[in-house]
């Protein structure tokens, strides 16, 4: 017979394992998407988030563009948020924040990388500009996130 504490600690690991689970991306794959490809409105350039690490957190960061919440930087997913072109402010934010000046160019995407480093207690966010070509060869198969 298991002692009640040995019920509880599997318990726990069970309530872990869902909100690990909750954290990450779901939806259609971006290959599988028209977004990418939609065109832009006349005058605006595009910002991509991504996030592929596997540092999980119950809640993902925030995201900020211009100090406005733009989305959710989920593990194995990606979102778009279309801007005017020049530069942008983007934060991500859990207890700590990071963030990082961008120039966003007319008809363009600028790629933006999101992961978590281990800190104690929920992790450091981290972003990162990435070269189109960098980003192209991991996008493909992220979860597209809507944002909204």
């Amino acid at each position: 017979m298991k002692s009640p504490l040995s019920l509880g600690s599997h318990l726990a690991w069970v309530v872990l394992g869902l909100l690990v689970l909750q954290s990450c991306a779901r939806g259609p794959y971006t290959a599988q998407s028209t977004h990418e490809s939609k065109l832009l409105k006349q005058g605006l350039g595009r910002i991509a988030v991504y996030r592929t690490d596997r540092f999980t957190l119950a809640l993902p960061p925030n995201v900020r563009v211009n100090g406005v919440e733009a989305g959710r930087c989920r593990t194995n997913g990606i979102f778009f948020i279309d801007v005017l072109p020049g530069k942008h402010k983007v934060g991500v934010t859990t207890q700590f924040t990071e963030e990082l000046d961008i120039a966003v160019r007319e008809n363009e995407t600028t790629y933006i990388e999101c992961s978590m480093r281990p800190d104690f207690p929920f992790g450091t966010p981290h972003f990162e500009e990435v070269e189109p070509d960098v980003a192209a060869a991991v996008i493909a198969e992220l979860a597209l996130i809507d944002q909204r």
